[in-house]
């Protein structure tokens, strides 16, 4: 695991680690609930907006929204391109 990000209003946790994976904990569970895959690279920074999205980027400069309940990835309209170099950090 590389990060981890606490949801207290959901009352989960979100992981992501250098394969590319981010990982939903629910409650007191010790197997994640819900795993999203799709990045290449490393997942390097990760924020929960608003509770409605996980927007995540990787190591080689990719960009993905997730939508928590669905599982289902999207490229924000904002990053219609792959960065040149990786995402260090989201705000």
């Amino acid at each position: 695991m590389l990060g981890v990000l606490r949801d207290n209003a959901n009352n989960q946790t979100i992981g992501f680690n250098n394969a590319g994976d981010i990982n939903i904990w629910t409650a007191d569970e010790t197997s994640p609930s819900v795993s999203l895959s799709g990045h290449s690279d490393g997942v390097t920074a990760l924020i929960n907006w608003q509770n409605k999205a996980i927007v995540c980027g990787d190591a080689g400069g990719r960009l993905l929204t997730w939508n928590p309940e669905t599982g289902v990835a999207s490229r924000p309209s904002c990053a219609n391109q792959k960065f040149k170099i990786g995402v260090a950090a989201l705000a």
